[in-house]
């Protein structure tokens, strides 16, 4: 497991938050823990989303 996995969110939260949107009969989800911002960036800002991860993989 590396670290981003071990950073992730549990299992169990995961698929409670799944089951609570099937539930509600939404269409679309994002399940994310702390990563929502990366959400907005890609559908806002695809370009800078872009530079910000190749920058993360060069360091």
């Amino acid at each position: 497991m590396d670290e981003n996995q071990q950073k992730g969110m549990a299992p169990d939260e995961f698929s409670g938050r799944l089951l609570r949107a099937v539930s509600q009969g939404k269409e679309e989800v994002y399940i994310v823990g702390s990563g929502t911002y990366g959400n907005h960036l890609k559908r806002f800002f695809p370009g800078l989303l872009s530079r910000i991860l190749r920058n993360r993989e060069e360091a």
